[in-house]
């Protein structure tokens, strides 16, 4: 076996490749650990509408929708157009059903 002979000027060097080789795990690991809970950003609040917004915007769906719109399909459809879901019980109804019965003057449920 070889050995080098130890120059002053290749010192930092050997030390760095020996630090280098004790180390466990990579320093530039493509890996990373989620971090902490405290460390990450808190979520960011959906903003709500008050109901007349929300009125509003049922009203532009329902214009883009001239023949009608099924029912399974109207909260993909407002989230696609709005970039939010209906969340019935922001406004006190169990469920959207019962939020687009209630503004059966502008909505005709079929």
């Amino acid at each position: 076996m070889t050995k080098a002979v130890a120059v002053q000027s290749t010192e930092l060097i050997t030390s760095l490749v020996a630090r280098q080789r004790s180390r466990t795990e990579p320093r530039n690991n493509p890996v990373r650990r989620p971090r902490s809970r405290e460390k990450r950003e808190p979520a960011k609040p959906v903003p709500q509408m008050n109901s007349d917004i929300l009125r509003g915007r049922i009203t532009k769906l329902l214009y883009a929708y001239k023949d009608g719109i099924v029912h399974s399909k109207f909260s993909k459809a407002f989230a696609m157009r709005f970039g939010q879901y209906i969340r019935p019980a922001n406004y006190g109804f169990m469920d959207l059903t019962k939020l687009l019965e209630s503004m059966n003057d502008i909505i005709d449920a079929v």
